[in-house]
């Protein structure tokens, strides 16, 4: 079987993309309300995203390991159903913990577009195409963090938070008709691998071993990170400190798909002329500089709207630039197990997202100090980890 053009993927691979996104971004404006339905601490609404996103990671070595066998477009829809029983039960969800174990549920069904769409994009693309691709990607499924956080308000202002998980079953079952029917199968018949478990080992002490591989999806992982934690804190900072409404907060997070449109979009322009490791190193100095201007900013300005997001605007195009190009070196070496490869990818980026989220639960919200501070810590540690390999210590 072969593709007759790159665009014949490249939309599913958007929708893909944005179901997996818009479960976690869509019912952000809804969490004091949830906190309220269920008597619960807001601290276990939080970890929601975090309990999301493992399961995400925990499963994508396996769904990458199938589809290098099994071909891509099944083990996607088998993922898609996972993660519509998931939406389900978060409607009807009758405690805090039952919620949990939906949001559990779901991660696990995003998982398999999480590890696949990379392998998907592997298939047909290579080197700085691929790199442009994923900028390009990146750019389109930026319309999600802001439209998912305005459209979940608006729900959550006319009906209630329920109806977001109605609205992402809805979504997803769309999503999992379309690929079904329409979507091809980009892994070619003769690249497919027998399936023997023993290999599978082998492999991933392949890919774990090459430095370049590690050294990328851990920095991407500490990158994201700032994204979520942003996405955790912020709720609560906005609305109960500074007083905007559940339907304000979700028109504002426009704002954040401004600064990673423009991120990806100055990506994709100049990593064909500068290469993928100097926008890693300028993503790199970005979130340095943003975070410390956040916190000049609070102790000259204190706590206020704008204060917050001129430097998140910066963090957010560091965030761009590393997420798209820690994911071309990491996989471009492994052309032979691009499932594997993007799974193991994916896992590494979210336990590693996931781990530096849980600590937002600990974090005061009654200013943006302590996420300027985390922003610190996430910046050096990317530093050391990534640059240390550049300087072979």
């Amino acid at each position: 079987m072969t593709l007759k053009k790159g665009k014949d993927i490249f939309l599913f691979i958007v929708l893909l993309a944005i179901v997996s996104q818009f479960a976690i971004d869509s019912f952000i404006p809804s969490f004091p309300y949830i906190a309220k339905y269920f008597h619960a601490n807001p601290g276990l609404i939080q970890i929601s995203i975090s309990i999301y996103l493992l399961g995400m990671g925990t499963v994508q070595l396996l769904y990458g390991f199938l589809s290098d066998s099994y071909g891509r477009k099944p083990i996607i829809l088998i993922g898609m159903l996972i993660f519509i029983m998931g939406s389900l039960l978060a409607i009807v969800s009758t405690s805090v913990y039952i919620f949990l174990i939906s949001r559990l549920i779901q991660g696990v069904g995003a998982g398999a577009p999480g590890a696949v769409i990379r392998a998907m994009m592997k298939d047909r693309y290579a080197g700085n195409k691929l790199a442009k691709i994923s900028s390009y990607l990146t750019m389109v499924i930026t319309l999600t963090p802001p439209l998912a956080p305005t459209i979940g308000g608006y729900v959550q202002d006319m009906f209630n938070w329920q109806a977001n998980f109605f609205l992402l079953f809805i979504i997803s079952s769309l999503v999992a008709i379309a690929i079904l029917l329409f979507c091809p199968e980009t892994l070619l018949s003769e690249h497919k691998k027998k399936l023997v478990w023993k290999r599978l080992g082998a492999t991933c002490r392949e890919i774990l071993l090459h430095k370049k591989f590690f050294t990328n999806a851990f920095s991407s992982g500490l990158a994201y990170a700032c994204v979520i934690l942003y996405m955790t804190i912020t709720p609560f900072l906005y609305q109960h400190k500074l007083g905007l409404t559940v339907i304000q907060y979700g028109w504002l997070s426009f704002f954040n798909a401004l600064a990673l449109s423009v991120g990806s979009f100055v990506n994709g322009f100049l990593v064909m002329r500068m290469g993928v490791h100097r926008m890693i190193v300028i993503g790199i100095f970005s979130l340095i500089v943003s975070s410390f201007l956040m916190i000049f900013l609070y102790y000259l300005c204190g706590t206020k709207l704008i204060y917050i997001l001129i430097p998140m605007f910066f963090t957010f195009i560091g965030v761009a630039f590393i997420s798209a190009n820690t994911m071309i070196e990491a996989i471009e070496p492994f052309a032979h197990c691009a499932g594997v490869a993007s799974a193991l990818y994916g896992v590494i980026q979210i336990i590693v997202t996931s781990f530096i989220s849980f600590f937002a639960i600990i974090l005061n919200e009654n200013s943006q100090l302590p996420l300027a501070v985390s922003f610190v810590v996430v910046s050096v540690l990317i530093c050391m980890i990534y640059f240390r390999r550049q300087l072979k210590i």
